[in-house]
């Protein structure tokens, strides 16, 4: 079945979901999750795992995919936090917070990573 490929929205659709996934199982990792639901310094990690993953060309809606991440790890969500959550999003992002990781950075550290595995 891959022969047959997703367009348009259903590949948006899809895309959305498999970043949402990826990133929800990346911050579950966290112990006390809970914890760090309102937290700025978790916000901007997760902000910035988004501009990480998602491109362009996928036209795919940053805030309400951090607003799904954010309902799938912490289930419990009021709309006062959705709101808050919104606010801080645009005050991370209006100080300059969020990042792309650069394409150097990302060689640099995985040239690193293949070398140590070499080396150990």
């Amino acid at each position: 079945m891959d022969i047959i490929q997703a367009e348009n929205s259903l590949k948006t659709s899809i895309k959305f979901n498999e970043i949402k996934a990826v990133i929800v199982e990346r911050i579950s990792k966290f112990e006390n999750l809970q914890e760090y639901k309102l937290d700025i310094e978790f916000l901007k990690l997760v902000c910035n795992m988004i501009e990480f993953q998602v491109k362009k060309k996928y036209n795919i809606d940053k805030q309400e995919l951090l607003i799904k991440i954010y309902d799938a790890a912490f289930q419990n969500l009021s709309d006062t936090d959705k709101e808050v959550i919104k606010k801080n999003i645009e005050f991370i992002f209006q100080n300059n917070h969020i990042k792309k990781v650069s394409y150097y950075k990302l060689f640099v550290c995985g040239l690193s990573e293949w070398i140590k595995k070499k080396l150990c």
